[in-house]
This record gives structure tokens, C-alpha cells and sequence, in this order.
């Protein structure tokens, strides 16, 4: 899934809603932040609980895209190593 533009509070929520989608135990979903011009800790928050869900339910959920700036959210606030990041 390619995602752009921003990921915040307004806009988290249908996030959450589309990787409910892909939700299932067979599931190896990768979510493309390259898009993403801005994040927030709704993003983050979205992004970890869905990581979370997908490894309960037996499926995997990876991280690509990121762009430094984005990483550098996820590195400050700690949320970096709770996440699958898909190697380069």
C-alpha cells in the first residue's frame, strides 16, 4: 500500500480503516511511506498498533519509504524498533 501526503490526526483514522482491510492471518502487507510528507504521533500510533495487530493475528505488516525526516519521527519518539522496517 502507497501512501502519500500527511498522516496525522485528521487523517490516521482512514489509515487504520484500509489496513483493517488487509487484515488476515495469511496477510504480508507493506506499507510505502515514500508518498508521506508529514507524520505525526497519530501515524506512528496508527502504524505500531497495526504492526501489533497483524503479528496476533499471524500475518506481517513491513515499513518501506520512509523518508528521513519521517524515520527521524519514529527514532525520536522510540517507536522505531516496535515496527518491521523492510530492508532496502
Amino acid at each position: 500500500m502507497h501512501i502519500t501526503g500527511e498522516i496525522d490526526a485528521e487523517t490516521a483514522p482512514a489509515l487504520t480503516a484500509r489496513l483493517d482491510e488487509m487484515l488476515d492471518p495469511a496477510t504480508t502487507a507493506c506499507v510505502d511511506l515514500s508518498g508521506v510528507t508529514f507524520m505525526d504521533s497519530s501515524g506512528i500510533r496508527v502504524l505500531v498498533l497495526q504492526f501489533m495487530r497483524f503479528q496476533h493475528s499471524g500475518g506481517h505488516l513491513e515499513i518501506s519509504g520512509a523518508s528521513s525526516m519521517v524515520r527521524r519521527v519514529f527514532d525520536i519518539s522510540g517507536a522505531a524498533e516496535l515496527v518491521q522496517w523492510k530492508a532496502s
